[in-house]
């Protein structure tokens, strides 16, 4: 059960990985943005530049009904220019330790309006979604080179035909 458990998370994983991976090499042409709103907050999520931001802006009094957008914005033909497309705040230079970053700006500590930005590099989140498929072939590949049935983990040296625990068949032996 475990070990089924384990092969779906890690298949999951990979799903994500290649999913993230796509994302990594399309942010450097497109830029994405998806926002939700829920009444007061606005979240964003952005993919420029081979990152991956969470933004958070609340403004004073405004209540604003809850939906979803996107938006996408070729970068192919241009840089992409924060004032020309039409944003009001100033971009953020992805700068820091290994394209890792936190900002917090308030106008007032003590009242809105206020934004936050998260920047995690989309390396990152790949390698992150890679861990566990390694896993996963690490184990199976320790599991083939030791004489080990692939479906229980029975060890096969003294077996002929199939895994008297489980009634797997033998990869590389046949019945003869």
């Amino acid at each position: 059960m475990r070990r089924g458990i384990f092969n779906i998370l890690s298949a999951v994983s990979l799903v994500l990985a290649i999913a993230i991976g796509l994302l990594w090499v399309r942010s450097y042409w497109i830029y994405d943005a998806y926002s939700f709103t829920l009444h007061t907050p606005i979240y964003t999520v952005n993919s420029v530049h081979g990152c991956l931001s969470l933004n958070g802006f609340v403004q004073g009094s405004h209540d604003y009904k809850s939906h979803w957008s996107s938006r996408s914005i070729s970068t192919w033909s241009r840089p992409l220019n924060f004032w020309a497309d039409g944003y009001k705040v100033q971009p953020i230079d992805v700068v820091g330790f290994m394209g890792f970053r936190y900002r917090v700006n308030r106008q007032f500590p003590t009242q809105p309006p206020y934004f936050w930005i998260v920047i995690v590099p989309d390396w990152f989140l790949f390698l992150l979604g890679c861990i566990l498929p390694a896993r996963w072939h690490h184990h199976e590949r320790i599991r083939r080179r030791s004489g080990l049935c692939l479906t229980c983990g029975y060890d096969l040296r003294a077996s002929k035909d199939k895994c008297p625990e489980c009634g797997a068949g033998i990869p590389g032996k046949s019945a003869a």
